[in-house]
């Protein structure tokens, strides 16, 4: 093998080697951006799952606060109390599932899931503000 034909040799290993390890990587391999998108889903399930807790702690503490009430006073309990009980776990319950809502759109932002996220965002402030307002009216 003359000197020239080992160089094109080599030339031609170093160069698939590269191609090789390059489509590795940009193919899942250590792909950062893959990571992260798999983090970001992690943490937007979790997001959704502390707010179904969060409601479920808030429903169930406003119950119990209405039952208690009741077998105490022997009389029906104001809604109102069982309303200031409740909305505060569902307002924190809210920002939850905007986080979550967040998430999801940063990890594939289309135009439709944009403009989804800007609809469930404006709903979701309009509760919120609505429900803060009337705890601190009542």
């Amino acid at each position: 093998m003359s000197p020239i034909e080992r160089e094109k040799l080599v030339t031609r290993v170093t160069a698939t080697f590269i191609r090789r390890s390059y489509t590795h990587l940009s193919n899942g391999g250590q792909d950062p951006v893959h990571t992260v998108k798999s983090i970001s889903a992690i943490v937007a399930t979790c997001s959704e799952f502390a707010a179904v807790i969060v409601i479920v702690i808030g429903a169930g503490r406003a119950i119990w606060s209405a039952i208690t009430a009741l077998f105490r006073q022997g009389a029906l309990v104001d809604p109102l109390v069982v309303f200031r009980t409740f909305a505060g776990w569902l307002v924190l319950a809210l920002e939850f599932l905007l986080a979550a809502d967040i998430l999801k759109t940063a990890i594939s932002p289309s135009w439709t899931d944009i403009g989804q996220l800007a609809a469930i965002a404006a709903i979701r402030t309009f509760l919120n503000y609505s429900l803060g307002h009337d705890l601190r009216r009542t």
